[in-house]
């Protein structure tokens, strides 16, 4: 009475849909029922040879019952469902909440996943996961309040899940500068980052420049040395970290302010001399190389004169330093 009776394709992934046909010889009438024993509408198909389309959501037999006067005969046959995609049932961290070189688990449970992954905040394999099994636990070290990943792979597919352990401790932080000295009305980049804290505050003296940034940068323009000055605070405790940003002095100028040369050797020649960017700190010094090698008097160190002796060379300097940077320039005179 029943012919045939078959799936095609007999195999299909989830969400998508499979044929099921017949073909009897003398049967009155059929019905299809899965195996939980829900009807298949046939849509009117006839009893003799007909196909529906079906979209199981798991593998499922289907049963063919086809009747003919009192006589009925049964046929079954079965679709076969692959998930479409990995799923995570559970991805858990305990304990949470962590000393800093406490240690903390991570569990979790998936289903269907070709491969297992799972990564910290900056996308690195946690150390010592292996290839991972669909469920199981790890255990971790952070030292810093860390979210971690598990991601689970099917085909292209990727499902994720997140669990965060937090880290009891002083905020960790990186604070530094591109340039620790620049030139008079140059700038350079002041970089954080921090974790671990609920309060960030960047500032220098009195001056706000960034609150509540877990990390950034900020372009500074100091005229003079200038510390700057970083404060984080979390719920285990309080850092802070200063750097300073140093201004190296321009020497302008520094030339004869004489009459034109050439000059004897050992006759007093005025020279003369203009700094900018420097602060009060600064120190002048003067040199003929030879006889004369003096610190210029605190009046006269931006702008200044002095009386020295021409050397057998005919060649000054001048140098000005500013806490640990110093500049040099040097003239040169037509000596008899």
């Amino acid at each position: 009475m029943i012919v045939s009776f078959g799936a095609d394709p007999a195999r299909i992934v989830s969400g998508q849909k499979s044929v099921l046909s017949w073909q009897t010889d003398g049967a009155a009438e059929i019905a299809i029922t899965d195996e939980d024993g829900r009807s298949v509408d046939l849509r009117g198909e006839p009893a003799s040879a007909g196909s529906v389309q079906v979209a199981p959501k798991k593998t499922t037999r289907y049963d063919l019952k086809a009747k003919a006067g009192g006589i009925a005969r049964l046929s079954s046959t079965k679709v076969i469902v692959d998930p479409s995609e990995a799923t995570i049932d559970s991805f858990e961290a305990e304990p949470a909440l962590i000393d800093r070189g406490g240690r903390s688990t991570l569990s979790w449970k998936t289903k269907d996943a070709e491969s297992i992954r799972i990564v910290d905040g900056d996308g690195v394999d946690v150390p010592g996961a292996g290839r991972l099994n669909p469920e199981g636990s790890l255990e971790v070290t952070p030292q810093a309040t860390t979210t971690y990943t598990l991601e689970a792979r099917r085909g292209e597919a990727v499902a994720k899940a997140e669990a965060t352990v937090q880290v009891l401790g002083p905020p960790v932080v990186s604070f530094f500068a591109d340039d620790a000295v620049i030139d008079h009305q140059g700038s350079t980049l002041l970089h954080w980052t921090v974790s671990g804290s609920t309060q960030i505050e960047v500032k220098s003296g009195s001056s706000v420049f960034s609150r509540n940034e877990p990390s950034g940068s900020l372009s500074v323009s100091p005229q003079q040395r200038t510390s700057y000055e970083l404060f984080a605070k979390g719920p285990g405790g309080e850092t802070s970290r200063t750097l300073s940003v140093s201004v190296r002095p321009i020497l302008v100028s520094f030339e004869s302010a004489g009459l034109g040369g050439p000059y004897p050797v050992g006759a007093t020649l005025p020279l003369k001399w203009e700094i900018k960017g420097a602060a009060q700190l600064l120190r002048v010094f003067v040199t003929n190389f030879d006889d004369f090698d003096e610190e210029i008097l605190l009046n006269q160190r931006f702008s200044g004169l002095a009386n020295v002796p021409v050397p057998p060379d005919g060649r000054f300097r001048l140098k000005a330093v500013q806490e640990d940077e110093s500049v040099e320039m040097d003239v040169v005179v037509e000596v008899l």
